[in-house]
């Protein structure tokens, strides 16, 4: 969002105007509780929600790698599963030169793994109140350490950003959302009907709208396109002249990170333990079974023009997002696996390769430990892990990079 460029005097009123209306924000939301409107049908009003339980909701138990220590035995199992990642922009700064040569401060940015015990997430809402520390975090399960595209592996949640919302932009976008749980259902159209959240996450100036789903998407390329279009839909849909005080909306895609829950705001303007803070409500009253939404109701509400969900997006949901065949059409291609392995129970089989390959490596590893230890060049083949993992040599190929004392490469290995 474009900054205001401001006197002194009247920035301190803009920021004393923004502080009020985000006081104003929590009350009335706060003020939505559950038995408020008893004359719609089901509507169970917003609760407040603290950052673990909002962020347990997004990301269930289960669903993120498990945290292990480098030594620990741990790391020999591989659990399949991705981890969610935080940025955190510290108060530090690093010169940074720009392609006219000029320098420039830039904030140092720290990147924060968050596994399936959630307790990076206490961690950084506490430091966010020591240092006023900005963290973000987008709803979406990586691969590796970086939050590329390419190790994107899950899409959890899609996020509205609204901005400039005042506390009568709130009011309109709650009756909007009340509207979808008349009973009269021909009083009130989608025209004038918003989906419901799982949560409302006040970020400050703004609202994020949270539409958790009841399935992760997998984030596959051939999918890429449809979701980005349902994101831009959707905006258009909760984005409206009486939802946000801006004609113009901002679009973003299904990677943005957005401000995670419970730490600082720009309100602070920098004060340490200062009270203003991302502050989530979640749908309903009892955060055990909160409110997710299917893919369809998205686009129900949205009407993507000749952009129906992908039968294949549809079947791999089905078959819970994991590629798996139904058993019953699984039987039909191949009944002499589904005769070993579901009649009879066999085990999966195994095979083995030549020998003489890997004891070359073993010896080459040891000859060049000196110069591969930390190199490039010295990382061990991925494609020598698959080969000759199912022959019962991984720890021979630990044990071996150990002697060359490379850390790091073992960390490769057993990645």
């Amino acid at each position: 969002m474009t900054e205001k460029k401001f006197t002194e005097e009247e920035s301190r009123a803009y920021w004393r105007h923004q502080r009020g209306a985000y006081r104003a924000k929590n009350d009335r939301l706060l003020d939505e509780g559950a038995g408020k409107y008893p004359s719609l049908d089901g509507y169970e009003g917003f609760t407040y929600c603290d950052p673990l339980a909002f962020y347990r909701i997004v990301f269930p138990e289960g669903s993120l790698q498990r945290r292990w220590e480098f030594d620990s035995d741990d790391r020999d199992v591989f659990d399949g599963k991705g981890n969610a990642i935080a940025l955190e922009f510290t108060k530090e700064t690093k010169s940074v030169k720009t392609r006219n040569g000029r320098e420039i401060a830039r904030p140092v940015i720290k990147r924060h793994t968050v596994t399936d015990d959630l307790d990076k997430v206490s961690e950084l809402v506490s430091r966010s109140a020591d240092t006023d520390n900005f963290v973000y975090m987008a709803p979406v399960s990586w691969f590796g350490k970086h939050n590329r595209k390419c190790n994107a592996r899950y899409l959890h949640a899609f996020v509205v950003d609204l901005d400039g919302v005042e506390d009568e932009n709130l009011r309109d976008l709650l009756k909007q959302v009340r509207n979808g749980f008349e009973k009269d259902k021909q009083r009130h159209p989608k025209w004038v009907s918003l989906p419901c959240p799982t949560a409302i996450v006040n970020s400050g100036r703004g609202l994020h709208l949270w539409y958790v789903l009841e399935k992760p998407v997998p984030l596959l390329p051939r999918f890429i396109p449809f979701l980005q279009e349902l994101k831009k839909r959707l905006t258009d849909v909760v984005w409206t002249e009486y939802t946000s005080q801006f004609e113009n909306r901002q679009y973003q895609g299904i990677y943005q990170g957005f401000r995670m829950v419970g730490t600082s705001t720009r309100l602070n303007g920098g004060e340490k333990r200062a009270p203003y803070t991302a502050t989530a409500f979640v749908y309903g009253h009892n955060a055990a079974e909160p409110r997710r939404v299917s893919l369809e109701y998205l686009v129900d509400y949205c009407g993507i023009r000749g952009r129906d969900i992908p039968k294949e997006l549809t079947d791999l949901l089905a078959a819970g997002g994991k590629g798996r065949t139904p058993i019953a059409e699984a039987k039909e291609k191949w009944p002499e696996w589904y005769e070993r392995r579901v009649v009879r129970g066999e085990k999966p089989g195994t095979w083995t390769n030549s020998r003489a390959l890997y004891d070359w490596w073993l010896r080459t590893a040891d000859e060049k430990a000196v110069s591969w230890a930390g190199g490039r060049e010295g990382r061990l083949p991925r494609p020598l892990l698959r080969r000759y993992g199912p022959c019962g040599l991984c720890d021979e190929m630990r044990h071996s990079l150990r002697r060359a004392g490379s850390r790091c490469l073992c960390a490769d290995a057993e990645a």
